[in-house]
């Protein structure tokens, strides 16, 4: 007796996950994630340096902080961070740069009062109350728990109940990664098996028709990325002499490929008021294919 055993519709998944994030250097700080991130001063003005023009003073401030302090740098002054702290103006050489990397990041700054701050105020360190602020006499610190703002200015703290917060903006309405760059090389290709059975007692002279699952790979790791499944359809059918009185067992396989493969584009970002920014990402591509599909029919024994 011959038996057909037939394998229609074998649903498999195969998927990719792209996880991406800012070109960066590794010693920086990135918070609320966004592109934002506070830089070590290392003697220059790196690319993206957040900055205000002082009218008071008539010069260029870049946003910096010391420890949890925020306070300003401007290269006509010196070469210290000053910064308000136990009612005085202090300064240090050892501090961090606000850098918004290629401008990615719409910025504003809001008025409010009072220790308050608007929704997305950029802070020094999570966790903590301590917001980015400026007011008449240039940038300083909104303290949240002291409902103030702290400014230095001439070798003294002092404060004031009405300022401007630096924020960012979260109405983005599209993100787009073009110019995508793969580094293919060195990169391995694991083989994944997956493997369904189905046993059959066959009726003398029957045909049977079988349909068989084989399971999918479920788990990818990715960080904050996108993750796409797809589901494909694939189809084997096999013919084997089945003895009467015999049992059969029937083995769908489905060999699977898997990469992660390092890459650098482009992301493109447009916001809601028209908009739009890119910068430098770098990613990986971790991908799940199939890539085929084979019936294997394991001897026959006898019934008990």
């Amino acid at each position: 007796m011959t038996l057909n055993f037939g394998v229609k519709s074998i649903s498999c998944e195969q998927a990719y996950s792209i996880s991406v994030s800012p070109t960066m250097a590794s010693d920086k700080f990135q918070f609320d994630h966004t592109s934002l991130q506070w830089q070590s001063w290392t003697g220059s003005i790196p690319n993206g340096a957040v900055s205000i023009y002082n009218e008071e003073y008539k010069r260029t401030e870049y946003v910096a902080k010391c420890g949890l302090q925020p306070g300003f740098y401007s290269p006509s002054l010196d070469r210290y961070c000053h910064y308000p702290c136990g009612c005085e103006e202090r300064r240090a050489g050892s501090f961090e740069i606000l850098v918004n990397k290629d401008n990615f990041e719409f910025l504003e700054w809001k008025p409010d009062s009072y220790g308050k701050v608007p929704e997305n105020a950029v802070k020094t360190l999570e966790g903590h109350d301590t917001y980015v602020a400026r007011g008449k006499y240039g940038l300083g610190k909104v303290h949240a728990s002291h409902k103030v703002f702290y400014y230095p200015w001439n070798g003294k703290e002092y404060k004031s109940s009405h300022y401007e917060v630096l924020t960012f903006r979260r109405d983005t309405i599209k993100e787009e990664i073009v110019d995508v760059k793969y580094k293919t090389n060195g990169v391995q290709i694991m083989k994944i098996l997956r493997r369904s059975s189905q046993s059959q007692n066959p009726a003398h002279g029957a045909q049977t028709l079988i349909s068989a699952l084989v399971p999918k790979e479920e788990s990818f790791g990715f960080n904050e990325g996108r993750t796409r499944t797809e589901s494909i359809s694939r189809s084997v059918k096999v013919e084997h002499e089945v003895p009467p009185r015999h049992s059969c067992t029937v083995k769908m396989e489905a060999r699977m490929f898997s990469a992660d493969i390092p890459f650098t584009a482009q992301l493109r970002r447009t916001y809601r008021n028209g908009k739009t920014a890119t910068t430098t990402i770098t990613g990986t591509y971790k991908g799940v294919q199939v890539g085929e599909v084979l019936a294997v029919v394991d001897p026959c024994v006898p019934l008990e």
